[in-house]
């Protein structure tokens, strides 16, 4: 009997870990399987033919939020073309109201619940032995007509050894722009009432030595990303400490590693380890969801709040470490105005991404079952959006879809982070209203709405910044250029309106003319020293700064360094005026494919006096 696993991810790059723990409990039980992964963005019925054409006895599908209503689709079909085919659920989606799914979706023989690596060999194997396995717990199935549904019997045990197969091995094949997933504890310390992890909070952990030997198989085949999965990783911050020492002794330069944290868990010794982290070996998602306290009470949701801001902000400020922090809209006694002091307290920590989510009233979490107390209206279908509640009307959440829009095209994805960085640094702004009128501009402007197109963006948000700030015109000019230089080469520039003005970029006369200076080009381009500048020249770019602007600019720049200019080259004449008044930026673009930081190198060279 063969049984065919299959994960339906989000995106290509995404990877399904559970199908990979099941498929290796399968093979060390010698039951047949095979492995197979789509994305929700492939067409339904090339998934179905390809289900139909295998040859396979079960079929069992991973059920999440994101893929559920694809997988009821090919369910559906594949059931009336192949009524003999046992048809297998499991995952979040369905082991939550498993009954009610059952009834709707007559395709479905059997859904798994919870946990499955001990309990799928053992179904498997009562199948094709034609044995009785109506007795196993966390099943659902079809009867006599009816659906019978077995209880999990609840374990209330902490610190319990978690048993699970390696889903990686050294011969399995690794793509090399894919995220590989991995967990090394399961359960969570919080209870959460948005969150399914909350209601069973009972927590278990991997052997160090077999998680150790799993992590070491992906740091060895150059993975470009490991994401940990383990709902609080530093729930055991001893045990944290052990494991980001090993993989900061084990640092091959390229992987990084993605980890769920509590951040009022973060002590002084797991700090201590963390500052001897190369840049971009660590990814940390911390979830503050917000800042008012009675939302926190009511969502049960009591961390040290003081101390999880201050662990934020070290964190941040070790610049090595990308920091993504969680805020949820709709959260029960939290109204738009109350959100606009949360949105605005976490914006001053600077995380690197800030995710504006909207609740989700998934099924099984407490703040469903208590939907009707706090007046919520939601999307019946995934993903269970809230639409309304007694504090925040559907208008309101409108409008902060509409500044989550703004936030990841300005902010989250590091176009104009500079930047919008000095503009929240000035008196008596508020970053949320900045990106709420923002937003009210955007959509007024039906041409930039409809293209969408990256220099058109920029065109827009300087005019914005412009119009609101008129008495720091020049400080925005420059720091856009900074931003917008930092991530790549552009050879077409927005700024030609103002470049008499406010000159930004060098001449190419000048350009070849600083990188054919040997000593120059030694001094900040040794890598180039002995090439000739055709050859280099596509990698590097040099930008104008105002004198008067350095110290504008000085907070973004890591590296600054002196060049004297020969002033007894004539040709050099028109450069040393120019450099009078102006330092140059320099931006290297060199190409490196064990590079983890999203942005090039940036130095500020002023004239040696």
């Amino acid at each position: 009997m063969k049984i065919l696993l299959i994960g339906i991810n989000a995106k290509f790059i995404h990877t399904n870990l559970a199908i990979r723990y099941l498929a290796k409990g399968l093979s060390q039980e010698s039951i047949e399987n095979e492995l197979v992964e789509y994305t929700i963005n492939q067409h339904m019925e090339d998934i179905l033919q390809e289900i139909y054409l295998k040859n396979c006895d079960i079929v069992g599908f991973s059920c999440y939020i994101w893929n559920i209503e694809l997988i009821k689709k090919i369910v559906s079909s594949l059931k009336k073309l192949k009524p003999d085919l046992m048809i297998l659920l499991g995952g979040p989606e369905v082991s939550c109201e498993p009954y009610q799914f059952m009834v709707e979706n007559e395709g479905v023989d059997l859904i798994l619940m919870g946990d499955g690596e001990e309990r799928l060999p053992k179904l498997i194997h009562a199948i094709s032995n034609y044995d009785d396995y109506s007795e196993l717990p966390g099943l659902v199935f079809r009867a006599k007509g009816d659906i019978f549904v077995n209880e999990i019997p609840y374990e209330n045990k902490d610190n319990k050894l978690l048993q699970l197969p390696d889903p990686y091995t050294m011969e399995d094949e690794f793509h090399p722009e894919k995220i590989y997933y991995y967990e090394t504890s399961r359960g969570c310390p919080y209870q959460c009432s948005f969150c399914l992890s909350g209601s069973q909070n009972k927590l278990s952990y991997l052997p160090m030595h077999q998680l150790k030997k799993v992590l070491l198989q992906l740091i060895s085949k150059k993975v470009k990303q490991v994401k940990l999965v383990d709902r609080t990783f530093n729930s055991d911050g001893g045990r944290a400490y052990e494991i980001f020492d090993f993989l900061i002794r084990n640092d091959n330069g390229y992987t990084n590693f993605h980890f769920e944290i509590g951040g009022e868990l973060i002590n002084n010794e797991l700090m201590s380890v963390l500052e001897l982290a190369s840049p971009g070996l660590f990814q940390f998602e911390i979830g503050i969801q917000s800042t008012n306290e009675e939302t926190l009470q009511e969502i049960n949701r009591n961390p040290r709040q003081q101390k999880l801001m201050n662990n934020i902000q070290k964190l941040i400020e070790l610049k090595t470490i990308h920091i993504h922090v969680d805020l949820i809209a709709g959260l029960p006694y939290e109204s738009y105005f109350q959100f606009r002091e949360s949105f605005d307290s976490i914006f001053d920590l600077k995380a690197d991404m800030i995710q504006l989510g909207f609740l989700k009233l998934i099924k099984g979490s407490e703040i469903k079952q208590r939907r009707q107390e706090y007046g919520y209206i939601f999307m019946e279908h995934p993903p269970y959006e809230v639409l309304s509640n007694d504090w925040i009307s559907y208008s309101e959440i409108i409008r902060l879809k509409n500044i989550e829009k703004m936030l990841n095209l300005f902010w989250n994805s590091g176009s104009m982070r500079y930047t919008l960085e000095f503009i929240s640094l000035q008196p008596t702004v508020s970053m949320f209203r900045i990106f709420d009128d923002m937003s009210r501009d955007w959509h007024q402007n039906k041409d930039i709405m409809s293209n969408y197109k990256y220099d058109e963006t920029i065109e827009f948000l300087e005019s914005f910044l412009m119009s609101r700030f008129a008495e720091i015109h020049k400080e925005i000019y420059y720091l856009m250029h900074l931003d917008y230089y930092k991530k790549s080469k552009r050879h077409k520039a927005w700024y030609g309106q103002n470049e008499e003005k406010y000159p930004v970029m060098l001449s190419k006369e000048d350009t070849h003319l600083i990188l054919h200076d040997e000593a120059f080009v030694r001094n900040y381009l040794p890598q180039f020293f002995k090439e000739p500048v055709k050859k280099f020249i596509s990698k590097v770019q040099i930008m104008l700064v105002p004198s008067d602007l350095e110290s504008v600019m000085i907070p973004f720049i890591k590296n600054i360094g002196c060049w004297e200019v020969n002033k007894n080259n004539s040709d050099y004449y028109q450069l040393n005026e120019l450099l009078e008044n102006h330092s140059l930026l320099l931006f290297q673009y060199e190409k490196n494919q064990f590079k983890r930081l999203s942005e090039y190198g940036i130095k500020m060279i002023r004239k040696k006096q």
